[in-house]
C-alpha cells in the first residue's frame, strides 16, 4: 500500500530545568532529545499495486532527525535500540509486527480490504494479460488454440482493464493509508495522555511528538504491508507461475524433471541473493560501528581541548583519529564493492534465469512448439522473479525499519501505572478533607530509597495548609498520592474518609484539582484554555471566575472588543500575559470545575509583588469553602496565606502549627527557613570596612 506524506512535525518545547532525581516535579517536559543526521527517505520494496515506492518523506522534526530510519553516522543498537529514545535494544518480533499489525487493520478494515483486493487483481491480470499475448502470437503462428481477433480485443480490454485498476488501486490505496494513520495518531495521542508519571519521565515530550508524528507514517506503512504483501504480491506470483509452468510444458522435448529443475531455480536463485543481501547487511552494520567508534574518539577529543594542549596530546589523539578515520574508509570501501556485486547479481537476476531457460528451450525446440512459448518464458520468468524478490527484501527489510516501528508499538502495549479499581465508584465528596494514615512511599520501579516513611496526617477542611522541607524530602510526593498519580506501598490516602482507590480517576481528579509550578497552556485562545478543562464552558462561567480571581479587568484593558479571544502562548515569558497574570488564570480555570479540594505547587513562582498580594486575597477567600493544600517555598508567602504549616523531614511530618506560631517557637524547620530568609536579604550581618579618610588640608598653597 503506497505511502503517505508525513505533515510537518510540531514546534519543539523548550527543555525545563532539571528535577531532583528522588522527587521528579509534578509536570514537567523532557529535556530536547539530541538529534542528528540528515533527512533521507528509506527505500522499500513496490507498494501494493506494484509501482514502486519509498518509506514516507522524511519530514524530520527541528534538527534534522530522519523519519525512515536511524539519523545518518549514529550507532543503532543491535536489538533495534533508536538514538535518543529511551528503549533499550530488543531483538525484532514478528510476533509484535503482526499484532500491531492487525490491530492497525481493525482501525480500517473495509478500505483496506479494498485496497489489498484491487492490488491482488492488478497484480494477477498482469500475467494473465501477458499470456494472453502469448496465445495471441501461437494463434496467429496456427499453433495454438483460440481466435486471433477474438484474443487481440481481449488484450485491448485487459489493457484498459489494468490501467483503471491501477488508477482506483492508487486511489483506494490513499484512502485506506489516510484512514490507519488517522486512527493510529488517535490511538497514540489518546493512549499516551493515560499514561502515568513513569512513563514520562522516561520518554520526553519532544520524543513523543517525533513518535506520534513522523515516527507513525513509516510505522503504518510497514505493518499494513505486513498482512497486505504476500497477498498482494502472492497473487501475481501464483498467476505468473502457473502460466510460466504452461508454457515450459509446451516444449516436449523436455523432460518433466528438468521442468522442475527449471522452476526450481527460479526460486533458489532469488534466495541466494537474499543469503547475499546478508553479507551486505553485515558489512554496513560494521561501517556503522566502525562509524561510531570515530564519533566516541573525537568526542574524547572535543570533550576538553585545552586539556589536550596542557597534556602535550595532540600527537597522541591524532594518530588516534587518522587510525579510526582509516578503520572507517577501510570498511565503507569493503562494504560499497560488496554490495556493488550483490546489487549486479540481483539486478541481473531475471535476466541470468531468463536466458538460461530460453537457451535450454532453444535446444528442445523443434517444429510443434510454439514461438509463443519462448515468449511466455521470456515474459513470465521476471513476473515469477519480481514479486519472489520483493517478498524476501521487504521481510528481511524489516529489520532495519524495526527502531521506528518498535516506539509506536511500545506506546501501544503501554499500560497505565494507576488504573481504576474494580470496586472504584464515581463519588462526591461529602466533605473537603484529606488524610494520610502511615503511608509508606517510595518512587517505582525500584520503590526505594523511601520518600515518606509512616507519614499520617489530617488537612483541616476549609484552611490552607502548607507543606514546607528541604529539596527532595517529599513535599510534592503527598501531592502525587492524593491526586493518585502513585499509590503508596504501605498505608492509606484518604479523601473525604474514602481511600482514593475508592474513587475513579475521573471522579477523585474532577473533586481534587491540581495547579502545577508550570501549569500548562495551550497556544491558542483564552476561551480555548478553559474548554480544555470543561469543553461545554460559557463565556459567562469564564468571567466569573475571572473576576474572581481579579485578573477580569487587566485581561479587558489587554483585549477591550473582548478578553475571551485574547492569545495565550505555550511558553511562560511569551505573549500578552505576564507572569501573574498566567498564574492567576490558570487559577481561575482550575476554580471552573468547582473543586473541594485544591492543590498548588509552588503557586508563587514568576508571580510579581502586586499580583502576589491579589493571590493571597483570593486563596484566604477561598479557603472559605475549598480545602488548599499547598508546596510552596516562599516562606514570607506561606507566612501571609497559610493557616497551618506541615514540616516534612527524613520522610516524616516534624513539625505542625500555624506559621506565626512556629516562627515564635523558633526551634523548629520553619523557624530555621525564615532566619535563613531574612538573613540572606538582611545587611545586618555583614562587616562594613572602616577606611580613614586623607587628612584635609588647612589651608591652600600660594602660588
Amino acid at each position: 500500500m503506497s505511502p503517505s506524506d508525513v505533515p510537518p512535525p510540531g514546534k519543539k518545547m523548550p527543555p525545563p530545568d532539571q528535577p531532583s532525581t528522588a522527587e521528579p516535579p509534578l509536570a514537567k517536559s523532557g529535556a530536547e532529545m539530541p538529534m542528528d543526521g540528515a533527512p533521507k527517505g528509506v527505500p522499500l520494496p513496490p507498494i501494493a499495486g506494484g509501482v514502486k515506492g519509498e518509506m514516507p518523506p522524511a519530514g524530520a522534526v527541528k534538527g534534522g532527525a530522519p523519519i525512515g530510519g536511524p539519523p545518518m553516522g549514529a550507532k543503532k543498537g543491535p536489538g533495534g535500540g533508536f538514538p535518543g529514545l529511551p528503549f533499550p535494544p530488543e531483538p525484532m518480533s514478528m510476533k509484535k509486527l503482526i499484532r500491531w499489525a492487525v490491530l492497525l487493520v481493525k482501525s480500517a478494515p473495509l478500505p483496506f480490504l479494498a485496497a489489498v483486493g484491487l492490488a491482488a487483481v492488478f497484480n494477477a491480470l498482469t500475467p494473465y494479460s501477458q499470456q494472453v499475448l502469448v496465445n495471441l502470437t501461437s494463434a496467429l503462428e496456427g499453433k495454438g488454440a483460440g481466435d486471433p481477433q477474438w484474443l487481440a480485443v481481449l488484450y485491448a480490454v485487459l489493457a484498459v482493464v489494468v490501467i483503471l485498476l491501477s488508477m482506483g488501486n492508487r486511489v483506494v490505496t490513499t484512502w485506506a493509508n489516510e484512514k490507519m494513520l488517522v486512527a493510529l495518531r488517535g490511538l497514540l495521542h489518546d493512549r499516551m495522555l493515560l499514561l502515568g508519571p513513569m512513563f514520562h519521565t522516561r520518554v520526553s515530550g519532544p520524543q513523543l511528538v517525533q513518535i506520534i508524528n513522523n515516527f507513525s507514517a513509516g510505522a503504518q506503512f510497514t505493518l499494513s504491508e505486513i498482512l497486505a504483501y504476500p497477498l498482494t504480491r502472492g497473487a501475481g506470483l501464483i498467476t505468473a507461475a502457473i502460466f510460466l509452468a504452461d508454457n515450459l510444458a509446451a516444449f516436449e522435448n523436455i523432460p518433466a524433471a528438468m521442468r522442475w529443475v527449471l522452476l526450481g531455480l527460479i526460486v533458489i536463485i532469488p534466495l541466494i541473493g537474499w543469503k547475499l543481501s546478508g553479507v551486505v547487511s553485515r558489512a554496513f552494520e560494521l561501517v556503522r560501528a566502525e562509524e561510531a567508534a570515530f564519533a566516541d574518539e573525537l568526542g574524547n577529543s572535543t570533550a576538553q581541548p585545552l586539556e589536550v594542549q596542557l597534556m602535550r596530546a595532540h600527537a597522541q589523539r591524532s594518530r588516534t583519529i587518522a587510525a579510526r578515520l582509516k578503520s572507517v574508509m577501510k570498511a565503507k570501501l569493503q562494504a560499497t564493492m560488496r554490495r556493488e556485486v550483490v546489487q549486479q547479481f540481483q539486478g541481473s537476476m531475471s535476466t541470468i534465469l531468463t536466458t538460461v531457460l530460453l537457451i535450454y528451450a532453444a535446444f528442445s525446440f523443434d517444429e510443434n512448439t510454439p514461438v509463443g512459448a519462448l515468449l511466455g518464458l521470456l515474459l513470465m520468468v521476471p513476473l515469477v522473479v519480481g514479486p519472489i524478490q520483493e517478498l524476501v527484501s521487504f521481510f528481511t527489510g524489516l529489520q532495519v525499519n524495526w527502531p521506528m516501528i518498535r516506539p509506536v508499538g511500545e506506546i501501544i502495549d503501554a499500560e497505565p501505572e494507576i488504573k481504576d479499581a474494580k470496586t472504584a465508584r464515581d463519588h462526591a465528596m461529602t466533605e473537603a478533607t484529606a488524610e494520610l494514615e502511615n503511608v509508606v512511599f517510595g518512587y517505582p520501579p525500584a520503590k526505594s530509597p523511601i520518600i515518606l516513611n509512616g507519614v499520617s496526617h489530617r488537612f483541616r477542611p476549609h484552611a490552607i495548609t502548607a507543606i514546607v522541607g528541604g529539596s527532595g524530602s517529599g513535599k510534592s510526593s503527598v501531592m502525587r498520592l492524593l491526586v493518585r498519580l502513585y499509590d503508596p506501598q504501605q498505608g492509606a490516602v484518604k479523601i473525604a474518609g474514602k481511600p482514593v482507590s475508592d474513587y475513579t480517576l475521573e471522579s477523585l481528579r474532577r473533586q481534587v484539582v491540581t495547579l502545577s509550578q508550570f501549569p500548562l497552556m495551550l497556544s491558542g485562545t483564552l476561551r480555548q484554555n478553559f474548554e480544555l478543562v470543561k469543553a461545554d464552558v460559557t463565556d459567562g462561567e469564564i468571567e466569573a471566575v475571572l473576576r474572581r480571581v481579579g485578573v477580569w479587568d487587566a485581561l479587558a484593558n489587554i483585549r477591550p472588543e473582548g478578553p475571551m479571544e485574547i492569545v495565550v502562548t505555550q511558553a511562560a515569558g511569551t505573549g500578552t500575559l505576564s507572569g501573574g497574570q498566567r498564574r492567576l488564570v490558570a487559577l481561575a480555570r482550575a476554580l471552573i470545575l468547582a473543586p473541594r479540594l485544591l492543590l498548588l505547587d509552588e503557586p508563587s513562582t514568576g508571580v510579581d509583588v502586586e499580583s502576589t498580594s491579589r493571590l493571597v486575597s483570593v486563596l484566604r477567600e477561598l479557603a472559605r469553602e475549598v480545602t488548599v493544600v499547598m508546596v510552596e517555598h516562599d516562606v514570607d508567602f506561606v507566612t501571609a496565606v497559610a493557616d497551618e504549616v506541615v514540616c516534612i523531614e527524613g520522610g516524616k511530618f516534624v513539625t505542625t502549627g500555624a506559621p506565626r506560631a512556629l516562627i515564635a517557637a523558633g526551634d523548629n524547620l520553619f523557624a530555621r527557613f525564615v532566619t535563613a530568609r531574612r538573613r540572606a536579604t538582611s545587611t545586618d550581618h555583614l562587616e562594613i570596612e572602616r577606611v580613614p579618610l586623607p587628612a584635609v588640608a588647612a589651608g591652600k598653597k600660594k602660588g
